[in-house]
């Protein structure tokens, strides 16, 4: 290859040869430095030859011929290098009447070529150190620029202004000119600093490219001000910031023919501050990306860090026209506490800020979108066009008008259609722990705040009521948890919260299970421990179901309530079962009116309680009125009443029953207990019961409000199978039954057939007296009042094999207590009634009658009761007779008889309790009878008697004895009368005819014809009032005819042959007061009847018979 064939080669050949030739290099040498002297100079020399004042002035006059901008000669330069150009210094620019453009330096560099031709064509032009002035920096018109100096930010809002300023521009340069550059450097704004921005426009095609880098960018409030002119109707108002400020902004925008402009800002340094934040919101790195036209507009923040509040975010802007409008702030690990607080200060209007942030206390969101969609962009903004999404940790949430703040929220919040969602992981609610929940917001839809919630907690009791009372503020539910002292637990609950909109009170729901809990309530007294309860709260109704507690140590078991506290307290168990304490029960009930008097009888109780089954229902105040049932058993039960001392055992002591208790009714089973003091039982201290030997023991009984059944066991083992029922409600129990068993004297059943219209008792068996004693305290009324009946003997009472008849055996019986004690009356007639009873009775006083050998029967019949004396020995009289009972009358009808064989002796000292009165056989025949009160019935006996004696001897008669007397007191008989205290007044005959009326024995015929006189007598004799009145003639015998010649008028009536004393006896029957009477006073029968007597002796006795 040769050195033509490359012509760098050759070129290099030939320089390294003219350098090596030396008699070319001097030429060569010199003629480079002329010509790089000339070059060096030629640009000054051009300058200084074209910067003429002629040419400078020409070219100012044409500036402002073609573009209206004045100049003067001495503001206009022409330079040459380092590239040919058109200078311009201290140039000043008014944009508009306020603002105007101090520059220092313009360079248009021209195209030379086209100059040359006389056409205007610049490259570009470059501006350094410039200021933007504005006479008023205080601008507040809306109608005024956005940025004073910069009126081509108009542009971005009219394409058809775009293309009028680019063609309009073009128009001063050549035609060929399509696109012209602009650089600026050091340009000063009121607000920063642009360094090393370029501008290109282009006409064809129609483009305006910005690419700038801003220094030190401050906004203060007065542009701020400014920016409130994009505010729409006054919907949405502006932040509320001091300043922004931002190190450095790389600005890069492209505007094209379309209207559209698009571009990115990268922020260095960003720092927001607001007067209220302790320190400014600032972010260290900042990139938006954005697309502006008249059909739509996008603008993306690529995300970031917040250094303060603590956040990273991104933002995206998307507008479409007549579509619908959006915007999404999407965040990152942010502080909610710091959000919050810089929120309230920069929108401090935002009605929507306002209440998130009053619910949204604290936390860190680890994400969250925030958008805002709307048909219109003026409406963007608006709090009903928010959606916002979320996930937070750690954060707190206050719940409107309820005074609850959710604390170490974990879960997720969102806002739609102005409606805050908080849905929760996790949480704290006044140190109860919330598994998950849920709160619904509506923050804008409504002039309120309504809300809807729901947590399910593991709740901390401890701070419930600090909870709840605020919450339920007002509600009878809340008064009550003001009486819980002190609570502790754990609880697995629901709450439930809900205020619609227009109302003042939230609408509070509580479902909690699993509770376990300790505490006070002032209601109860004691502690409460629950091991296991779900309770249920809605709008004062309160249910608890499944409870197992132990209350002031008593042990309930799945007990289910119901408490509603609606317009007045109710109270409904509707089941539970519980074993209880009654010592610790005792003082509580007692707190409540209707209880402490119902048990006022009982000082002290102990012993435990086990209800099977419960049901109550009642107003809270009205416990009388409960409905309830109750049944279970007693276990032990001991009952101490006021009157006992510390010592003694209980009144009852190891009761144990089953029992079924409601408002109308109660029944009581299996009833065992000991009976130590019967007064607790029986109020009434003349009841039977109090004169029970105690203590005696209770075993199999059942007792109701209708019935009684029940064995009772007494210390002598005697038993007692008691049966008792009540006729009506409020009426006392009535004795149906009594089985009495007291081996081996008694097995015997009573059947009282009483509440009806005959009344009667049946009798069964074998009862002896005995029984009494071991059932009875001794010296007890009814054991006095039966032994007076018996007269202190034991007396049986038998069935017989007849129905109805009844076999009564007694060695004695008091007949005038029979007469006399209604009370045993009225007892009697019931026992009798419809009954016959045989009675044998060994011995029967009255009045002060002797009868023994009874037998006799007892009939009774629906109006009468006949008391019939089949055999009595009434002092060796037989005696038979009838008694019939008709209410308070007897009518009466007895027949008395003595045979001959019976000696007076045995027959006297009986009737009248003397010994020694008259020997020698009788015989007696009495019939009486009587219809009267049985008070009176003594007094009203009428009848007759006829008694006949011979061969006897009287020893001790005190109406003899001083007949006698009477006759001793002369000397006419003196020695010649018996002694009757020494050997007795012989008689031959003895006898007495009488009449009985009023129980008052009239003499017609009484006789005694003795050995030694005789005597007559007639009046009458009143045994029941001990009192007699007789007239009597004595006739002694021996001695007729001295009597008669010694006394001539006795003579005379006697027809000389009879001697006869007249006397009168009256006064007591034991005690007489005898004289002597005048033979005037003496009645003619008397005379006639001792004539017939000393005639014809036999005659008489024949006549008395």
């Amino acid at each position: 290859m040769s050195l033509a064939d490359d012509p760098a080669t050759f070129t290099m050949a030939i320089i390294g040869r003219i350098f090596l030739d030396k008699t070319i290099r001097r030429p060569v040498l010199l003629f480079v430095l002329l010509v790089v002297l000339l070059i060096s100079t030629l640009p000054g020399l051009l300058s200084w030859a074209i910067n003429t004042h002629a040419l400078r002035t020409y070219l100012s006059d044409q500036i402002h011929q073609h573009y209206g901008i004045h100049l003067t000669s001495e503001h206009l330069y022409i330079k040459f290098l380092p590239r040919f150009s058109i200078f311009f210094k201290d140039f000043q620019l008014r944009v508009d009447p306020s603002s105007s453009i101090q520059l220092e330096s313009i360079h248009l560099f021209p195209d030379l070529q086209n100059l040359v031709k006389g056409k205007l064509k610049f490259d570009r032009i470059s501006v350094s150190n410039g200021v933007i002035k504005s006479q008023d920096s205080s601008v507040t018109s809306v109608h005024k620029p956005l940025i004073p100096g910069f009126p081509l930010l108009s542009l971005l809002r009219d394409k058809n202004q775009l293309n009028i300023f680019i063609n309009r521009l073009f128009s001063y340069f050549s035609p060929d000119q399509t696109s012209l550059e602009l650089s600026i450097n050091a340009f000063q704004t009121p607000y920063f600093t642009l360094n090393n921005g370029i501008l290109v426009i282009s006409k064809a095609p129609v483009e305006v490219d910005v690419k700038c880098r801003i220094s030190d960018l401050w906004i203060r409030n007065d542009l701020l001000r400014q920016l409130n002119a994009f505010r729409a109707k006054d919907k949405f108002y502006w932040v509320n910031i001091d300043s922004v400020h931002s190190k450095e902004v790389t600005f890069h925008a492209n505007l094209d023919a379309g209207g559209t402009t698009r571009g990115t800002l990268d922020f260095s340094n960003l720092t927001i501050k607001n007067r209220d934040l302790s320190r400014p919101v600032q972010t260290n790195t900042l990139q938006l990306t954005y697309l502006l036209s008249d059909a739509n507009a996008r603008l993306k923040i690529n995300p970031f860090r917040f250094e303060y509040p603590k956040a990273n975010l991104s933002v995206t802007f998307d507008w479409e026209k007549n579509r619908q409008s959006a915007v999404l702030f999407s965040g990152k690990n942010a502080s909610i506490e710091e959000v919050r607080t810089v929120g309230l200060s920069i929108l401090p209007n935002s009605r929507v800020c306002n209440e998130l942030f009053w619910i949204l206390q604290k936390g860190q969101v680890a994400s969250v979108d925030v958008g805002f969609k709307s048909p219109t962009l003026d409406q963007l903004l608006e709090g009903d066009n928010l959606d916002l999404s979320g996930d937070v940790s750690n954060a707190t949430v206050n719940i409107p008008e309820t005074r609850l703040t959710v604390s170490d929220i974990d879960g997720k919040a969102s806002v739609k259609k102005g409606v805050l969602h908080v849905v929760t992981r996790s949480g704290s609610l006044n140190g109860s722990v919330i598994r998950s929940g849920r709160l619904d917001v509506d923050l804008m839809n409504h002039a309120d705040v309504p809300f809807n919630g729901e947590f399910n907690i593991d709740v901390n009791l401890e701070g419930l009521p600090g909870v709840l009372i605020p919450l339920l503020s007002g509600t009878r539910l809340s008064q009550e948890l003001e009486q819980v002292k002190t609570i502790k637990g754990h609880a697995a609950a629901r709450l439930s919260l809900n205020l619609e909109t227009g109302r003042s009170d939230v609408d509070v729901r509580v479902q909690a299970d699993k509770i376990r809990a300790k505490g006070n309530y002032n209601r109860i007294p004691g502690d409460i421990e629950i091991d296991r309860a779900s309770f249920q709260y809605d709008s004062d109704l309160s249910r608890l179901e499944h409870v197992y507690a132990r209350i002031n140590g008593q042990s309930v078991y799945d007990v289910n309530a119901l408490l509603d506290l609606r317009d007045r307290p109710r109270v409904h168990i509707e089941s539970g079962s519980a074993l209880l304490d009654v010592s610790t029960l005792h003082p509580w009930i007692n707190r409540y009116e209707y209880f402490k008097k119902m048990l006022s009888g009982i000082k002290k109780i102990s012993g435990q309680v086990y209800v099977d089954q419960a049901s109550i229902s009642g107003f809270t105040n009205d416990p009388e009125k409960w409905q309830y049932r109750i049944s279970g058993k007693t276990m032990d039960i001991e009952v101490s009443t006021p009157g006992e001392s510390v010592d003694a055992p209980g009144a009852l002591t190891h009761l144990f029953c089953d029992f079924d208790l409601n408002q109308n009714s109660f029944a009581v089973s299996n009833l065992n207990t000991r009976v130590n003091d019967i007064g607790f039982i029986a109020d009434d201290e003349d009841s039977i019961l109090h004169q029970v030997i105690t203590p005696f023991s209770v075993n199999s009984a059942s007792l109701s409000n209708n019935e009684f059944t029940g064995q009772l066991t007494m210390p002598s083992d005697a038993r007692l199978i008691v049966t008792a029922a009540k006729p009506a409600q409020d009426a006392d129990y009535d004795l149906l039954k009594l089985d009495i068993t007291d081996t081996p004297d008694t097995r015997a059943t009573l059947i009282f057939n009483s509440g009806t219209e005959h009344e009667s008792i049946d009798f069964s068996g074998r009862f002896h007296s005995r029984t009494l004693e071991r059932i009875l305290v001794p010296q007890s009324p009814l054991i006095a009042s039966l032994y007076e009946f018996s007269l202190g003997e034991y007396f049986t009472v038998e069935s017989s094999s007849v129905k109805n008849q009844l076999i009564f055996n007694t060695p004695e019986i008091n007949t005038d207590m029979m007469l006399e004690d209604s009370t045993s009356s009225d007892l009697s007639r019931q026992f009798l009634k419809n009954k016959s009873i045989i009675l044998n009775i060994g011995a029967l006083a009255f009045k002060a009658l002797q009868f023994n050998n009874i037998k006799a029967r007892i009939d009774d019949t629906d109006n009468l009761t006949r008391f019939q004396v089949e055999e009595a020995d009434l002092c060796t009289l037989s005696t038979q007779g009838v008694l019939d009972f008709t209410g308070q009358k007897i009518n009466a009808d007895i027949s008395i008889t003595g045979e001959c064989e019976n000696d007076l002796a045995l027959a006297l000292p009986c009737l009248f309790k003397q010994e020694d009165l008259i020997k020698g056989p009788f015989k007696l025949t009495s019939r009486l009878k009587a219809h009267a009160e049985k008070e009176v019935l003594i007094n009203a006996f009428n009848g007759d008697m006829n008694f006949e004696a011979e061969d006897g001897r009287i020893y001790r008669l005190t109406l003899l004895s001083r007949l006698l007397s009477l006759l001793n007191v002369s000397n006419l008989f003196e020695g010649k009368l018996p002694d009757i205290t020494q050997e007795g007044f012989a008689y031959d005959r003895f006898s007495i005819d009488a009449e009985i009326i009023d129980s008052r024995v009239h003499i017609r015929k009484a006789i005694i014809d003795g050995q030694d006189m005789t005597l007559i007598f007639t009046g009458w004799v009143d045994p029941i009032e001990d009192q007699i009145d007789l007239t009597c003639l004595v006739a002694p015998f021996k001695t007729i005819d001295m009597i008669i010649s010694k006394i001539p008028i006795i003579s005379t009536l006697l027809d000389d042959r009879l001697i006869s004393i007249p006397a009168k006896a009256t006064g007591k029957l034991g005690d007489p007061l005898v004289v002597p009477l005048h033979p005037s006073s003496v009645g003619e029968g008397l005379v006639n009847l001792m004539v017939q007597i000393l005639k014809t002796p036999v005659q008489l006795l024949e006549d008395l018979q």
